[in-house]
């Protein structure tokens, strides 16, 4: 998913146990009104001092085990559906920090824009937003369609897990996507290997340069990422993916396939899966020197009625 950082800090990691959950409804939102094909929703999220995890449908959005402050724009027309859209912050403690510091919160706006009428306003469609008062999580959650809000005070312990959602109704201007008519993909070891599979091709078709082999296994995801972007065709589904540049980055060395710590993840509640270890690396990495960094390449796939793993986002 593509960003927009805008300020960020180093932060740390975080283990948990206890979890608390508030949720608010919604009614259906009709964004169809608009005839435009240049819709666009996004997630801003304003962070400080709490390690989160934010999902919409139970995709992955925004991963941050760290402690600092950040403001980000998160893409996420791909994880729309027609129909009801549950937002949720998984908010944990970082590593190293006994306890949240007063003021400590992440506030997160669902969004949408017509940017064929404006590159600027942003319409708001929900909100939800933790903040630390001492020893409480005031969670928050307001819905723009409904006006309806909610606020709720939750005592906090050591090592808090803090669960906050909220949902509502969209109308979506896309399509079905295809991983929602995928197979219910179970965590079975048989799922791993197959996958893992998966992921050693890939790297053997960056490994080898191989751009055709890559555009066979991004064409789905390629051509999803046109539609959610509102592109003219795969080709240019691929371009906004940036597929095959690492490879070719003469500054860049592919790291050999990475299995140590990793098991399968599932997600979009049983639709996708991808592999990854505890800090959220999956199987591909590219690394470069000078100075040291690490470029991930993240995957999520589904099954189709073939049986078969399909990169989709």
């Amino acid at each position: 998913m593509e960003n927009r950082l805008r300020q960020a800090n180093n932060h740390t990691l975080y283990f948990l146990v206890l979890i608390v959950i508030i949720t608010l409804g919604g009614t259906m939102l009709d964004l169809k009104a608009s005839e435009s094909e240049h819709l666009y929703y996004g997630i801003d999220i304003d962070l400080n001092g709490i390690g989160v995890d934010i999902r919409l449908n139970d995709i992955p959005v925004y991963y941050d085990k760290k402690s600092g402050q950040l403001t980000v724009e998160m893409s996420v027309s791909s994880s729309i559906i027609d129909d009801l859209n549950l937002l949720t912050i998984h908010g944990f403690l970082p590593k190293g920090v006994d306890t949240f510091n007063k003021g400590s919160y992440v506030n997160v706006v669902l969004f949408w824009q017509d940017l064929a009428v404006d590159q600027v306003k942003k319409h708001s469609i929900a909100t939800l937003e933790i903040l630390i008062e001492g020893d409480n999580a005031v969670i928050s959650a307001t819905n723009f369609d409904t006006k309806e809000s909610s606020n709720q005070s939750l005592s906090l312990t050591d090592n808090v897990l803090i669960n906050a959602s909220t949902d509502v109704n969209i109308k979506s201007p896309f399509p079905r996507w295809q991983w929602q008519d995928g197979k219910v993909i179970e965590n079975s070891q048989a799922n791993f290997d197959s996958l893992l599979n998966v992921y050693s091709d890939i790297h053997d078709a960056l490994e080898n340069k191989d751009l055709n082999a890559l555009k066979v296994f991004y064409k789905e995801r390629a051509r999803e990422t046109a539609i959610s972007y509102n592109l003219p065709d795969v080709e240019a589904g691929y371009s906004k993916l940036s597929l095959g540049e690492d490879m070719v980055d003469s500054t860049l060395r592919l790291y050999k396939l990475h299995v140590e710590g990793i098991a399968l993840e599932i997600l979009a509640n049983g639709q996708l899966a991808r592999i990854r270890d505890h800090l959220h690396a999956q199987p591909i990495v590219f690394t470069q020197s000078n100075p040291f960094a690490a470029h991930l390449h993240k995957f999520m796939f589904y099954k189709n009625a073939n049986d078969e793993w399909v990169m989709i986002r």
